[in-house]
């Protein structure tokens, strides 16, 4: 809000009809809006805010609180342009004042409405926000309350606005039904070849060249200029850097809806001036530096790029930002004979990112696979929250450097514990996200083979099957090496393929089924691995026949015939390794019901792709996991304390021991008397640290095990997302080093877990419920009865100054 919008604000107030001004001022009068918008166009300071929210050069609203006597309290009150109701203004203004005001230290809304105000009524009712009302007075004035506590409740809210907003606005870009294409060429120029190739896909639309503002429109033979143009959906900018902003004006003077564009490499105030007219004129963007959009959805494919992409008609969804690493992934793609529902260039992320994306593809029923190439997110704390939701329907796939996604070198907190977690960023993604992240762009490509073409594994156990026993233990060990169990076959199981191969030199792990195998044999070998509860996956292994007689061949010939169909059937994959192959992975013909088998060059690859898909079914199952809660903590109380605290500096750092001790027991978790005075262990007892921390990607994150400081409790992965479910908890108090600390050391033996399971509940509680709440060091006791806390590091700091679950609109 600026005091030169004040005119702009009286005109709204002006041209409101007298139900709306009664609605708002519980009176109709001609002053009533020049002195509201005097109001708000006072200058902003802590407990007093105003938004405005315009669409192109129009204001649609206005929105402001403002705190009393009791800064913990503000009135709010909002008013949405004649004619521009039932839209969602008055919904989003109201977001952005909740997330101000949380900053502000405000915890709670008033607001009064007369009883026939049903728009504003609905709207306080649907934030998803704790919300109370009161009975009308006899004006039929009716006192409402809106706590600011935003929960899981108000965030599934936010995501669903969220996501009907982004697919309703990606629309125009994905699904258009008109396309301009603006350029200044003919021939082989790239507005040319754009335009041809829009056509030669088959788009149905209307489609036409235009020129770029400034151009040579008046030349003979040049197209018509893009003023003289009819609006379109979508338009495709393929014009130098410094004609995109003139270009993107033009277009959004004549109504286009969403730009995409090719190429250009622009600096920064080219951007800005991009971006400033998209703004403007309400048009999403795809990049600058966009390699293009391809949809392949319904009769005909949208394919407005210059005609250098490899794809073909699928159900993987495809984001890349970086238009060489898309070619690869797409010729990757291609020759795995995998198709897409829809390729998106991202370029710069200036507007659309895969957040966005991500919100199109989980409603998209013709997409079941979605493939992201990330330099990094624009905003990593949402992305992790759309992956998280959208992971749990469909497999995300990504490639992210060794640091993990978003994590900058200054991306964690300043403390020595926050700098920890790059060590282990890239193993919680996949736990707390559901992301499958792979370092290279052979390794997402050997994943994906795996999971469009197998089930996913219901555990780590492997069986190698092999005609020669030396490739079979080099695959086994490869499986090792990456963490797969390679164990020892059941009796039953052994004597079975003893009968099946009598003549084989090994019937354990590795199977060693000997050079004269005979398809019919691999077939019932695989049927018997598939039907056995000891086995989870089963690895098949050879290498490249010289000839067609070689009885290697046999083994790939027999698999292709459909000798994996006993383990699929059972939900069981199977992954072959033909050492020697050209290609990194490929996906053959399984047999005649279109199953299709991942074929790798390398064992360690098959193993990798194994070991992907185990975790993601892990997760999956964690999903499904019951949170552990308890009713007894005081959430309310310790807010409060957090709040004051901060507002004595604002700054935060970390707790003394009194206010330590008393967030600590408000959620029962047991300090001595008096409160956080260090005291030596028991003889022998090992040195336990429990704590939490608020990762700025993942949110947060409980640790518990043995060392001196938390840091080094992580580097040894110990280390699980908050809320922890009672599987988590099992996981946490069952790693290497806590299991053997727990049960024993020395002459000192341990209690069973139960009050180190409460303990670390309640430490996940306690993070999640108080975010303010940076970083938690517990120095742990485990007594015979009781656990102890010994000493405590707890440190404050204010919220984000950025919001992670605002909505974000062009």
């Amino acid at each position: 809000m600026r005091p030169d919008d004040e005119p702009a604000l009286e005109e709204m107030y002006r041209a409101m009809g007298t139900g709306s001004l009664r609605n708002r001022f519980f009176a109709v009068g001609s002053g009533l809006g020049t002195r509201e918008a005097a109001r708000l166009c006072r200058p902003q300071r802590r407990g007093r805010r105003a938004l405005l929210a315009f669409e192109r050069d129009r204001l649609l609203g206005a929105a402001g609180y403002e705190s009393g006597e009791d800064p913990g309290r503000a009135e709010v009150a909002l008013a949405v342009t004649e004619g521009q109701h039932a839209r969602g203004v008055g919904t989003l203004l109201v977001e952005e004042l909740v997330h101000l005001a949380r900053r502000d230290g405000v915890t709670l809304f008033t607001a009064d409405t007369l009883v026939g105000n049903h728009l504003v009524q609905h709207l306080f009712a649907d934030l998803g926000l704790p919300v109370r009302h009161g009975p009308p007075d006899p004006a039929a004035v009716v006192p409402w309350s809106v706590a600011l506590e935003p929960d899981e409740r108000y965030l599934a809210a936010l995501d669903k606005r969220d996501r009907t907003a982004q697919v309703a606005g990606l629309r125009s870009l994905l699904q258009p039904d008109s396309v301009m294409v603006v350029g200044a060429g003919r021939g082989a120029e790239p507005a040319a070849r754009v335009l041809a190739n829009l056509r030669s896909a088959g788009f149905p639309g209307r489609v036409h060249l235009v020129s770029a503002p400034g151009g040579a429109a008046d030349r003979a033979g040049y197209p018509p200029p893009v003023s003289a143009a009819e609006s379109a959906d979508l338009a495709v900018l393929a014009v130098p850097a410094h004609s995109v902003p003139r270009a993107a004006a033009a277009c959004g003077e004549v109504g286009v809806r969403s730009l995409l564009v090719l190429g250009s490499r622009l600096d920064r105030a080219q951007r800005y001036a991009l971006l400033s007219a998209c703004r403007r004129w309400s048009m999403r963007l795809v990049g600058p530096g966009s390699l293009g959009v391809v949809n392949t959805r319904g009769p005909a494919v949208l394919d407005p790029t210059d005609g250098r992409l490899a794809f073909r008609r699928g159900s993987t969804g495809v984001a890349v930002q970086d238009p060489g690493m898309a070619s690869a992934l797409l010729g990757g793609l291609d020759r795995l004979g995998v198709g897409l529902s829809a390729f998106v260039g991202l370029g710069e992320t200036d507007d659309v990112g895969e957040g966005d994306l991500l919100q199109w593809w989980a409603q998209d029923r013709d997409t079941d696979m979605i493939l992201l190439h990330l330099r990094s997110p624009g905003d990593p704390r949402r992305f992790a929250r759309l992956a998280r939701k959208v992971s749990a329907h469909k497999p995300v796939l990504t490639v992210a450097p060794d640091n993990g996604v978003g994590a900058g070198r200054d991306a964690a907190a300043v403390t020595g514990l926050a700098s920890a977690m790059t060590v282990t960023r890239r193993h919680l993604v996949e736990e707390r996200i559901g992301l499958t992240v792979t370092r290279t762009l052979t390794g997402l490509l050997e994943v994906t083979a795996l999971m469009r073409s197998q089930p996913l594994p219901s555990g780590r156990r492997v069986v190698v099957v092999s005609g020669e026993r030396g490739i079979g233990e080099w695959a086994a060990q490869a499986c090792a090496q990456v963490g797969l169990a390679v164990p020892e076959l059941p009796l039953e199981l052994v004597h079975d393929l003893l009968r099946l191969f009598p003549s084989t030199p090994c019937a354990g792990n590795p199977v060693v089924t000997g050079s004269a195998i005979r398809p019919e044999q691999l077939q019932r070998c695989l049927a018997l691995l598939g039907g056995s509860d000891a086995v989870d996956a089963v690895v098949l292994a050879s290498t490249l026949p010289p000839g067609p007689g070689d009885p290697a061949d046999g083994l790939i010939r027999s698999a292709r015939a459909g000798a994996v169909a006993g383990c699929q059937d059972l939900g069981k994959p199977c992954a072959a390794v033909l050492l020697g192959q050209p290609e990194a992975v490929r996906l053959v013909p399984g047999g005649a019901d279109d199953r299709r088998l991942p074929v790798y060059g390398e064992a360690r690859s098959a193993a990798a792709a194994l070991v992907h898909a185990e975790r993601r079914s892990r997760w999956l199952r964690r999903c499904a996991a019951k949170v552990v809660h308890f009713d007894d903590c005081g959430t309310d109380e310790a807010l409060a304390l957090v709040g004051r605290l901060l507002r004595e500096a604002p700054a935060g750092g970390p707790l003394a021991p009194r206010h330590a001790a008393r967030l600590l027991d408000l959620y029962r978790i047991p300090v001595p008397r008096p409160p956080l005075v260090p005291r030596p262990p028991p003889a022998g007892a090992p040195a336990l640290i429990a704590g939490a921390v608020q990762d700025p990607v993942l949110g947060p994150l409980v640790l518990y095990g043995a060392g001196d400081s938390a840091a080094e409790v992580i580097a040894e992965r110990a280390v699980r997302p908050a809320p922890l479910t009672t599987q988590d908890v099992t996981e946490l108090l069952d790693t290497q080093c806590c299991a053997a600390l727990i049960t024993g050391q020395g002459n000192w033996t341990g209690n069973e877990p139960g009050p180190l399971r409460e303990l670390l509940a309640r430490l996940s509680q306690l993070a999640c419920e108080i975010p303010q709440l940076s970083e938690v060091q517990l120095r742990v006791v485990d007594g015979r009865d009781t656990v102890t806390v010994t000493a405590a590091h707890l440190r404050v700091q204010p919220p984000a100054p950025l919001d992670p679950y605002t909505r974000v609109l062009p």
